[in-house]
């Protein structure tokens, strides 16, 4: 997983340019939930158990603030490298549709969840962005944001827009993933200065 592993390195890059130190960083990772695919191939999973290092590595023992966005953003319980294959059996996999309905096995709480979150519908990467941001504490020391991205499509510049009225804030994000061109990317949007920029990776 080639992007997964430039993303994760990016993002440490990151941290430590913009000053971020270890036991005073919040870690936070959002995953989207509009596809099925990056579920059923590991993607996510790979995803979650990289950020998981991590986020121990910055700030040990502190966990990750973990979301799924759609066109809502739902915060999922916090993910701790310690518990890290737990996590991930519960919310980072989706396990492919049996041939025969007597077959299928009771789903993890992922499936089980997926009318309450609108999974694999619509998704809003501002929306996602919004909720992150009103849910971090003030006052506090840098957050890292690790949002993953497939098959990513917008109409206009809602989600830069969301970015920009976030300037100023001390907060970092790094995007990875597949935009659905079928070309891997990372990007870099950082500042706590009072305009931010992007950089590819």
């Amino acid at each position: 997983m080639r992007v997964t592993r430039k993303g994760i390195y990016s993002a440490s890059v990151a941290a430590r340019i913009s000053g971020t130190k270890r036991h005073s960083t919040r870690v936070v990772l959002a995953l989207p939930g509009a596809h099925r695919h990056p579920f059923e191939t590991g993607l996510i999973a790979d995803m979650a158990r990289r950020v998981a290092t991590l986020g121990d590595f910055l700030a040990p023992g502190a966990g990750v603030d973990a979301w799924m966005y759609t066109s809502q953003t739902h915060r999922l319980p916090e993910l701790r490298l310690s518990q890290a294959a737990g996590w991930i059996a519960d919310w980072a996999v989706l396990p492919r549709g049996p041939l025969l309905s007597q077959d299928a096995a009771r789903g993890n709480l992922l499936t089980q969840h997926t009318a309450r979150y609108e999974l694999f519908g619509p998704e809003d990467a501002a929306e996602a962005i919004r909720g992150i941001m009103r849910s971090l504490p003030e006052n506090e020391g840098p957050t890292l944001v690790l949002f993953f991205i497939w098959g990513f499509h917008s109409d206009g510049p809602y989600m830069a827009d969301e970015l920009e009225g976030a300037s100023g804030e001390n907060v970092f994000w790094q995007f990875v993933g597949d935009t659905g061109t079928g070309l891997p990317f990372s990007i870099t949007w950082t500042g706590c200065a009072p305009k931010r920029h992007t950089s590819p990776t």
